[in-house]
């Protein structure tokens, strides 16, 4: 398929390939990787705008040059700042370029991806996206494919021969009481039912290693929690599983977020 990118990233891209491609192992896990394209109408002085949907454009293109095995979007698809349908709008075409390409894909949201950037200016916080629209727009098709594996939360996890790819969800706020009690953009999260969905992900890796990808990190460089919940808990299970461990987890009371978790790894041999 002929796709029309831009002419000076064409250019950059075509050196790219012919650097990069006596380096690529047949037998290695290559993919393409972007995250916060911010995509959206409205022209801006940033790189937030409808170069966002181009980049996504161009990131097929490349597929289409390339042995690659997977394309992958950490999330912020769009910039969520803009009214909803128009949102709707921008994510319903980036999605559909990934189900255009020939290349599978992991497309994870980001805590832009709810629209609550538009929706901080409005009384009542309207024009915010409930969890089903990213549900359907978002992880359905990943789920569409042959051999994606995604959870109610968001989790995703694809296996290679020695490799397991698990993509978390950063962004992963449930309603709290059929309400949404928090503003995705400001809450970096990961549920408790999604950490339990994890907890499994990582046991059924077998002797396989795992690749984590996410929109946020875990923790920061200090060691502080980056996410505001449960941060730590996705670190620690982390090291457990390099230590091939068992235990339990205990992630507080909060709501939807804590409970206590266990965990058993004695029967992995990968890392992560």
């Amino acid at each position: 398929m002929s796709i029309a990118i831009r002419p000076f990233v064409k250019k950059d891209l075509t050196r790219f390939v012919s650097a990069i491609s006596p380096l690529l192992s047949p037998s290695a896990v290559n993919f393409a990787l972007i995250t916060d394209t911010h995509d959206k109408a409205k022209f801006a002085t940033t790189y937030y705008g409808p170069t966002g949907y181009w980049h996504v454009r161009e990131q097929q293109w490349l597929s289409d040059q390339l042995p690659l095995a997977l394309r992958v979007h950490l999330g912020d698809l769009v910039d969520g700042s803009e009214a909803p349908w128009l949102t709707r709008l921008r994510l319903r075409n980036i999605m559909a370029d990934y189900q255009s390409g020939s290349v599978p894909f992991l497309v994870t949201k980001g805590n832009h991806d709810d629209n609550d950037k538009f929706a901080e200016k409005r009384a009542g916080h309207r024009g915010s996206f409930l969890p089903e629209v990213n549900q359907t727009m978002i992880f359905r098709p990943n789920a569409e494919q042959i051999g994606v594996a995604v959870s109610q939360e968001g989790l995703m996890v694809q296996d290679f021969p020695n490799l397991r790819i698990i993509v978390l969800n950063t962004a992963d706020v449930p309603l709290i009481d059929g309400h949404k009690a928090f503003d995705v953009k400001k809450t970096l999260a990961v549920s408790f039912a999604q950490l339990r969905n994890f907890a499994l992900a990582l046991k059924g890796a077998g002797k396989r290693d795992v690749l984590l990808l996410s929109h946020a990190p875990a923790l920061k460089e200090n060691g502080q929690p980056a996410l505001k919940f449960n941060g730590r808990a996705v670190h620690e299970l982390l090291r457990a599983f390099n230590f091939h461990a068992s235990g339990v987890l205990h992630t507080g009371e909060a709501p939807a977020f804590g409970g206590r978790l266990r965990f058993d790894f004695r029967q992995s041999s990968g890392r992560v």
